[in-house]
C-alpha cells in the first residue's frame, strides 16, 4: 500500500506548482536526492557486519552484491541504486570505507570507524568528469581514508590506514545478477544456474558463428585504466558438458588492449559438468594505459557456463 503522506504530498506540490509556478523548498530536494545513496551506504554497512561476523573479514562491493566471498556464502546480498559508488578494504579485511555520489551531487562517505554518514558541504558540478577534490570532500574523514576520482567514478582508499589494499574486481557484475549490465551476443544467455548453488551464470550455447565474445562492463566502462609494470590477474569459474569442443585458441577469458591486441588469457579446460576455476596472471606491457577482458567462445558442440568472473590488480 502506498504511503498516504507521500501521495498527498505529491498532490499538494502539484497543486501549488500549477497555481504559482516552480516550487522551491530549500534543502528538501537535495535531501530527497541523497536518500538512495544514503540507503546504499546503510545496506553496505549491514552487509559488512554480517560478512565479518560469518567470515571474519569485510568485503568489496562486487562480493557484497553477489553474496559470496572467496567461494563462501555471506548469507546476505545487497543491491544498490546509486550509479556512482565504491567500497574499499585492506588486505586484512578489518577496515572498510564506502563512498557514494548522490543525485544532488553531494559526496557521501561511511566507514567502519563510525555509524555516521559524512556529507560534503558543496555538491559536485553536473559533468560526469568533475573531480572529487576540495570542498566537495566531506570533512572529518578518518585518518588514512582518501577520496579521488570523478562524479561518475568515485574512488575511496583505506591504504593510509595500514594493511595495504584488498584486490578489487573491476567487473561490476561478475555473477550475472543484473542482466541490464550485459550486452550479450547471440548464444550467450544468463540463466539461474550459479556455481554456488544459487544466483546466476552465463551459459554459452554451441554455434557455427566464429570467434564470438562478450565484454563485461567495468567501473570505467569496457576499458580499465592501468599502468605499465602493474601485475593483474584474470579468473573465472567455468564448467562444460562432456561434448563441448571449444579450442584453447579462442575459448577463454581474454585480456587485451587497443581493441584486440592480446596480452594474456585464462583458458578453459573441458569438464564433465563440474565447476572449475581457471586463472592467469600478467604484467602490463610498456605503453599500455588501459585493458579490457572478453568472454570468448568458438565451440560448435556442447555448452559452457561461466560464473564469478574477476579481473583484479594484484601488485605494482
Amino acid at each position: 500500500m502506498a504511503n498516504p503522506f507521500l501521495v498527498l504530498g505529491g498532490i499538494a506540490v502539484g497543486i501549488i506548482t500549477a497555481a504559482f509556478g516552480v516550487l522551491a523548498v530549500p534543502g528538501w530536494v537535495a535531501a530527497a536526492q541523497d536518500a538512495s545513496a544514503t540507503n546504499d551506504l546503510a545496506s553496505i554497512a549491514i552487509a559488512q557486519s554480517a560478512t565479518s561476523s560469518k567470515l571474519g573479514t569485510y568485503a568489496l562491493l562486487t562480493d557484497l552484491r553477489s553474496g559470496w566471498v572467496k567461494g563462501e556464502g555471506t548469507g546476505v546480498r545487497i543491491t544498490t541504486a546509486a550509479p556512482a559508488i565504491h567500497v574499499a578494504s585492506n588486505t586484512k579485511g578489518d577496515v572498510w570505507a564506502a563512498v557514494a555520489v548522490s543525485d544532488s551531487g553531494h559526496v557521501l562517505v561511511r566507514t567502519s570507524a563510525s555509524p555516521n554518514i559524512l556529507r560534503g558541504a558543496t555538491p559536485l558540478a553536473a559533468a560526469a568528469s568533475t573531480p572529487i577534490t576540495g570542498a566537495v570532500v566531506p570533512a572529518g574523514l578518518p585518518t588514512g581514508v582518501t577520496l579521488s576520482g570523478t562524479r561518475a567514478v568515485p574512488t575511496i582508499s583505506v591504504e593510509g590506514m595500514g594493511g595495504g589494499y584488498m584486490a578489487e574486481n573491476v567487473i561490476v557484475d561478475p555473477s550475472f545478477l543484473d542482466p541490464s549490465r550485459w550486452e550479450l551476443a547471440a548464444g550467450y544467455v544468463i540463466v539461474p544456474e550459479g556455481a554456488h548453488g544459487d544466483g546466476n551464470s552465463l551459459r554459452v550455447d554451441a554455434s557455427t558463428a566464429p570467434s564470438r565474445l562478450v565484454t563485461p562492463a567495468t567501473r570505467t566502462g569496457k576499458y580499465t585504466p592501468v599502468k605499465p609494470g602493474e601485475r593483474w590477474q584474470v579468473t573465472g569459474l567455468s564448467k562444460t558438458t562432456p561434448d563441448w569442443n571449444g579450442t584453447t585458441g579462442w575459448s577463454k577469458l581474454r585480456v587485451h588492449y587497443n581493441v584486440s591486441t592480446f596480452i594474456e588469457a585464462a583458458v578453459v579446460v573441458r569438464s564433465d559438468n563440474d565447476w572449475r576455476r581457471i586463472s592467469a596472471s600478467f604484467t602490463i606491457p610498456a605503453g599500455v594505459t588501459e585493458i579490457s577482458m572478453a568472454i570468448a567462445a568458438d565451440h560448435t558442440a556442447g555448452t559452457i557456463w561461466w560464473d564469478d568472473i574477476r579481473l583484479e590488480k594484484i601488485g605494482g
